[in-house]
């Protein structure tokens, strides 16, 4: 009967089930095994459960294997802050927003305590963590859905600086050359775009960045048309 049903109708029926059902998909027989591995439904899967690309892209589209590999890494943290810094490197917007949702202490302003499974000490950083992975779609996406998604007009931007650091946000994309995250920061952030001339480290930080020089020069240059100068002990000890 299984050898019966043609491939397009095959497909169809898979497209309603999930990676967890491989196993007795693949164990029913070889054909349904050979039409489980189609690109196209591990692509959807991956959109809907990881969300972004294979990785790395020199997979060219596996996105079965890639779908694995991460499911299979994710699974072997034990700690929650693990998961999430692996999914932000990866750039698995759905597991972090997922991660994010369910545990509210990873947006907490307030240290939390060790307990099994979860970490502890200072509340996770997942802005300074994006923008030090250079994740501009994920760094959008945290901003937007996690952080201030109901953000109220009257709140100042500086207490909300206060609250979630982010001038160590702020110092990760400069460091890390990161540009496209310092523009959209000075874009949404008022407050951003006041630190950038007030940081005065903020100059020596890109000076001893981590990035290639197009990246430092690119960085100090937007620093510079912002506001920010460079005093003669900043250049010694950027030298240094």
């Amino acid at each position: 009967m299984a050898e019966e049903v043609p491939p397009e109708l095959l497909l169809h029926i898979f497209a309603s089930l999930s990676p967890k059902d491989s196993s007795r998909v693949c164990l029913t027989c070889k054909r349904w095994n050979t039409h489980w591995k189609d690109n196209t439904l591990w692509k959807r899967w991956h959109k809907q459960c990881l969300g972004g690309e294979p990785f790395p892209p020199l997979q060219r589209g596996d996105w079965r294997k890639s779908f694995k590999k991460d499911i299979k890494q994710l699974n072997s943290f034990s700690v929650v802050k693990d998961k999430l810094f692996f999914a932000i490197e990866r750039n698995r917007h759905n597991i972090v927003l997922d991660l994010m949702t369910k545990n509210s202490f990873l947006t907490s302003v307030n240290k939390c305590p060790p307990k099994p499974g979860l970490g502890g000490g200072p509340y996770i950083n997942a802005l300074r963590a994006a923008a030090t992975a250079g994740k501009l779609s994920m760094f959008r996406m945290l901003w937007e859905k996690v952080y201030f998604p109901e953000r109220h007009e009257s709140a100042s931007d500086e207490e909300w600086a206060w609250k979630y650091r982010f001038d160590l946000t702020l110092q990760a994309s400069v460091v890390h050359g990161n540009l496209a995250i310092l523009q959209y920061l000075v874009e949404v952030s008022p407050y951003m775009r006041k630190h950038i001339r007030d940081f005065n480290s903020l100059l020596s930080d890109a000076c001893k960045g981590k990035g290639d020089l197009n990246r430092i020069t690119n960085t100090i240059e937007y620093l510079l048309q912002h506001g920010a100068e460079l005093k003669h002990e900043q250049i010694r000890v950027a030298l240094w």
